[in-house]
């Protein structure tokens, strides 16, 4: 288990086989950013932790203190409006 906040943001961005650049666009920060929060120590500002578990479905507890599951359980409605995005995406 990742001991701190800034090991568990690296282990979801690799576990989503992203780059930094790539992390950091999806939550609106420079990959210099990114590096700084993956470095053990560094603060975390609460709206980074909020864009983090926004954008990736990942539970608040989880992601500052490590508790439980990563990610937020998905509901029904959740794949619903996934399958709708995608069907509204793909060329007819």
């Amino acid at each position: 288990m990742p001991e701190t906040i800034n090991d568990r943001i690296k282990l979801l961005r690799k576990k989503n086989d992203m780059s930094q650049g790539e992390f950091g666009k999806v939550i609106g920060l420079k990959q210099g950013a990114i590096s700084k929060l993956e470095k053990s120590g560094n603060v975390v500002v609460d709206q980074n932790i909020q864009l983090i578990c926004e954008k990736f479905q990942v539970r608040r507890e989880w992601l500052i203190d490590g508790i439980g599951e990563m990610f937020a359980a998905r509901t029904k409605n959740d794949e619903l409006m996934e399958w709708a995005k995608r069907v509204s995406q793909s060329p007819h």
